[in-house]
């Protein structure tokens, strides 16, 4: 359990200042707790108070905190940490044009997939209407191979009814 130092309640999850090591609970913290998860462990344990914010950002400072060498222990922390995320900066700053750079191929690979969909999609719609052309052509030829076999079949009846109209013309023909 920690008290606050602003509204001295009790609280069990809270924010404590990097420089003058108090406890506040979020409320009085001036942050939410989302938002203090939200900043990760290095910022985490460099979070100023508001006090301490107003201290590092005013012009002068009073002669109690003034080290020998003219910053204080904070200040040269903060500049510490500044100079980190700076170096953080710089680095993803390097990276930034390879990575636009593989954006670019992306880019242009998703161009040549996009033509060669587009490609594929009139391909398959050509062939899908020539393989309905050719369905057409072979009920086509179905119906006609029935026609044929119709047909066949009288042919073949009315060579049997003329060879036997023959063989009656030849029987009569004899018998006279």
């Amino acid at each position: 359990m920690n008290i606050c130092e602003s509204c001295s309640n009790e609280f069990n999850d809270g924010a404590q200042c990097y420089v003058c090591k108090k406890h506040y609970d979020f409320g009085c913290a001036g942050i939410t707790e989302r938002g203090f998860r939200n900043l990760g462990a290095d910022r985490r344990a460099q979070w100023k108070c508001l006090q301490c914010k107003k201290v590092s950002f005013s012009p002068s400072r009073p002669s109690s905190e003034a080290t020998p060498g003219g910053n204080s222990g904070g200040e040269s922390a903060t500049l510490d940490v500044i100079l980190k995320e700076i170096r953080e900066m710089k680095k993803l700053v390097t990276t930034a044009p390879s990575l636009i750079e593989d954006i670019k191929s992306i880019k242009v690979e998703l161009i040549h997939l996009k033509e060669s969909c587009e490609y594929n999609s009139s391909s398959l719609k050509s062939f899908h209407d020539q393989v309905s052309s050719l369905e057409r052509g072979v009920s086509q030829i179905e119906k006609i191979q029935n026609s044929l076999a119709v047909a066949n079949k009288e042919i073949a009846n009315l060579k049997s009814v003329i060879e036997t109209n023959e063989q009656w013309s030849r029987l009569s023909n004899v018998e006279r």
